[in-house]
């Protein structure tokens, strides 16, 4: 029997998928964030691109150990060791049930979220409702070709090779603390009219910013960012013994940030400004995962001053 020029006969996987069990079980949500705010779902077809079998890069992080050897002795010693970047291999169909024109306009908007000079997020929603992205680099995948006219057809297949420079994977919301120096309590009930019986007298609350902590739910040590408000004269913050001194006056609405993440280890105003050389103190150190941490701050504020902490926790799998 002749067959038709063009038609293209599929054979199905040989492979046995057996069915999921049915006791209310969810699926992982992934999609594709551009960095042109773009998202295509992987999940799904509703963004017109469907994730195929051989996803790779949604694990555990790669390791290269430090060791050193001897030439006298077996072996060798442990010193330390440092997680590569991550590669996540994304082989995607995409495909447009319209016209050819249809199809090119949609592949075309796909192959612009794939920029070598800018970086996307891939997003994971857990069953549980966890979320956790990594911010990623197009490397290759696109420069495939085609084994069909894909205008003709309606769809191609990708296999989009991915780098994260940041191998560890982020939670998508920051865990956020604020601190404000506390208000004084009264002896005498409400707070006195000022010269009627003197200076007002009162005792600060039992909570104070001494006592500030947090936990780290991560994998990894997570370096925060500190945001110090006004009105106020001035701010220390840090961990234990590493302290951040901050002696700028700030007026109510005016802030600094400081970035104590290793890439970036600077101080700026709420217009960009760099104000890292007007720090007192600059050392800098990392959240621990797992158990409680006590902080150290300390705010000269009489009015709306604050000290914020944004801590993003850092996994070293995806899907886990």
């Amino acid at each position: 029997m002749p067959v038709a020029p063009g038609v293209v006969f599929v054979t199905p996987p040989s492979i046995y998928t057996p069915p999921p069990i049915d006791v209310g079980r969810a699926r992982y949500t992934l999609w594709w964030e551009g960095w042109d705010g773009s998202n295509w779902s992987l999940s799904d077809d509703t963004s017109g691109l469907i994730l195929r079998r051989g996803v790779r890069g949604l694990g555990g992080i790669s390791i290269e150990h430090h060791r050193d050897e001897h030439a006298a002795l077996a072996g060798s010693r442990w010193r330390d060791y440092r997680a590569t970047n991550r590669e996540i291999y994304l082989p995607v169909r995409l495909f447009s049930d319209g016209t050819s024109v249809d199809w090119v306009e949609h592949n075309r908007a796909f192959v612009r979220t794939m920029r070598a000079s800018q970086t996307g997020w891939l997003h994971i929603l857990h069953p549980d409702g966890t979320h956790r992205r990594i911010q990623a680099r197009y490397d290759r995948g696109l420069e495939e070709a085609y084994e069909i006219d894909p205008a003709f057809f309606g769809w191609a297949d990708y296999g989009i090779y991915l780098t994260a420079e940041q191998p560890y994977w982020e939670a998508a919301e920051p865990v956020r603390q604020i601190w404000r120096a506390p208000k004084p309590v009264f002896f005498f009930g409400a707070e006195p009219t000022p010269g009627a019986y003197g200076p007002p007298f009162g005792i600060s609350a039992e909570k104070t910013l001494a006592s500030a902590t947090i936990t780290n739910p991560g994998d990894v040590d997570a370096w925060p960012r500190w945001i110090y408000r006004g009105a106020a004269t001035s701010a220390v913050v840090g961990i234990g013994d590493d302290l951040v001194g901050i002696p700028i006056a700030l007026l109510a609405g005016e802030s600094v940030t400081v970035d104590m993440n290793p890439y970036v280890q600077m101080a700026t105003r709420e217009d960009g400004t760099d104000v890292t050389a007007l720090l007192g103190t600059f050392d800098f150190s990392p959240i621990p995962p797992g158990a409680e941490v006590e902080l150290s701050i300390d705010l000269v504020s009489s009015g709306t001053g604050s000290i914020e902490l944004q801590l993003v926790p850092l996994y070293e799998m995806g899907i886990s």
